[in-house]
């Protein structure tokens, strides 16, 4: 008995160049064979400016001083900015020194993006 025939009609390709890389200005349908649309587990190397699967994450910093609600890296400082729960914005470019660089001004979630030369850093607060 034949449950469903969705899947009836679909092609499996194999692509392995991906060397065009993640192309997300074009609809799906007119990116080249080399690109990807959407990439799910995956990340630039750094050094090789190539795809690779996520490492997986690992403990970067520990404390008993802070309770840490966010964090962020600012990619042109290549610093790491720690929010605490007691709202201080923290600092590190090596993990041997953390600095207080500043305080938040509410207690919603924090959401941070890279625009032009700087890290801006949002606060949202629910209403209602």
């Amino acid at each position: 008995m034949r449950l469903s025939t969705k899947h009836a009609n679909q092609q499996s390709v194999i692509l392995q160049d991906f060397t065009g890389g993640l192309n997300v200005s074009c609809t799906e349908n007119l990116i080249a064979d080399n690109e990807l649309a959407e990439v799910i587990n995956m990340e630039i190397d750094s050094n090789s400016k190539l795809l690779r699967t996520v490492q997986g994450t690992d403990t970067l910093y520990t404390t008993t001083e802070y309770t840490f609600k966010s964090a962020a890296f600012d990619i042109l400082n290549s610093a790491l900015i720690l929010f605490t729960e007691d709202n201080k914005i923290l600092a590190t470019k090596n993990f041997s020194e953390v600095k207080e660089v500043g305080t938040l001004t509410g207690t919603g979630e924090v959401i941070t993006a890279m625009w032009e030369d700087c890290l801006l850093m949002v606060l949202c607060q629910m209403l209602g």
